[in-house]
């Protein structure tokens, strides 16, 4: 199998870059499994509300697990699932509103 390149010129990548996105459709896979590999500490920067996430999960303070397996340990069939889903979520929230210090 061959894959074609097409060079996209870089007026058109810092087009697309102001926009938000990516000129090459590899760069998500890419970026999805650096998330999932994110130590969730750093996930969360300043924010505290990991805290309040551990505490659903059972987790040690100190612990320190990737993003990936924070989010494998909630439980759909968990009656908090909701809540722990939107904790896990609340950084991108947050930063969607602008608000990078709860």
């Amino acid at each position: 199998m061959t894959v074609t390149v097409h060079p996209i010129p870089l007026s058109e990548r810092i087009k697309t870059a102001k926009r938000g996105r990516v000129s090459q459709s590899e760069y998500c896979p890419c970026v999805i499994q650096q998330w999932g590999n994110t130590p969730i500490k750093a996930f969360f920067g300043r924010s505290t509300k990991w805290k309040t996430l551990f505490g659903h999960l059972g987790l040690e303070l100190t612990q320190n697990p990737t993003y990936q397996e924070v989010a494998a340990m909630i439980d759909p069939n968990d009656e908090e699932f909701t809540t722990e889903l939107l904790l896990l979520a609340s950084p991108i929230w947050d930063a969607k509103k602008g608000d990078t210090k709860t």
